[in-house]
């Protein structure tokens, strides 16, 4: 029989296909997608709206640790009363929303998720993987990339880091694990000596390169890179008269809207033949021409 599930395991399972659950040995539970049936009519409007949320609560409570099924059941509640259309967003600012408007995400697509950093938390991925699609996802940091391969087993999740050019660097894994970075100068703004876990000698690879090892198709859906003040390297990495992502999305600090030609990831995709249809919060959003 399999293990009775931990609290990581039972969060992973809400949102794991039954192949999904298979290969990471996570019981799959269906009964929590919508509330049992009420024997007698329940009372239709906000009402009915508010006590569908509170059976939603009690499966939470049955399942999650108390804040999680609280944090979850309130955004629940206020989504039902007042905007029963919003949806879920599991990026940082809610960039895997524009992304789907960006994407037709009905069929299955392919994405390239740089700087992945966590399998479930602040992933412009995560809701594409839910949807059926599948990537590559690459990240610096060991233990996230086997997190990644545990939580997200249909995702081909390898430990690499990227930059322009092979060669030998040094990734600072921070202690709040999305500001890891290659670059002395970000680390130094954002992390400080104290919020330092370790540093890894490691080799970095081009862009180019990691997709070729992997098999990436040439023309794929979506490329996401978030890799804390490195971007510009990942971006000059990529020869993008092989690989053709229909969606680029990528971290720019500084960006000004109103003289974007200042930014040389901006004028480097424009050259490769993108338009900027978007930017929120650090993040600029490329459609392929």
């Amino acid at each position: 029989p399999p293990p009775p599930p931990t609290k990581l395991s039972s969060l992973v399972s809400d949102i794991l296909s039954d192949e999904e659950a298979a290969a990471t040995g996570v019981p799959h539970r269906t009964d929590d997608i919508a509330p049992a049936p009420r024997s007698r009519r329940a009372p239709g409007g906000k009402l009915g709206k508010a006590l569908d949320a509170k059976d939603r609560f009690s499966l939470l409570m049955r399942r999650h640790p108390f804040g999680y099924a609280l944090g979850a059941s309130i955004s629940e509640i206020a989504r039902s009363l007042f905007n029963p259309a919003a949806t879920m967003s599991f990026s940082q600012t809610g960039e895997d929303r524009f992304i789907h408007y960006l994407l037709d995400v009905a069929k299955a697509g392919f994405y390239v998720d740089v700087g992945c950093n966590h399998p479930l938390h602040k992933s412009n991925t995560l809701r594409l993987y839910q949807r059926g699609w599948r990537g590559l996802c690459i990240d610096g940091n060991p233990e996230l990339i086997d997190l990644f391969q545990r939580v997200r087993p249909l995702d081909n999740a390898v430990c690499e880091i990227v930059s322009d050019e092979e060669k030998e660097i040094e990734f600072i894994v921070a202690k709040q694990t999305a500001v890891s970075t290659v670059s002395e100068e970000h680390a130094a703004e954002w992390i400080g000596d104290e919020g330092v876990a370790r540093r890894i000698k490691t080799t970095a690879k081009t862009l180019t390169s990691i997709l070729d090892e992997n098999d990436v198709p040439k023309d794929f859906e979506l490329l996401s890179v978030d890799v804390e003040g490195h971007d510009l390297e990942v971006m000059r990495s990529l020869d993008f008269h092989i690989y053709r992502p229909q969606v680029v999305v990528c971290e720019i600090h500084g960006f000004d809207l109103l003289h974007p030609e200042r930014s040389e990831i901006y004028r480097l995709l424009v050259e490769a033949g993108y338009t900027l249809k978007g930017y929120a919060s650090f993040n600029a959003f490329f459609v392929r021409d």
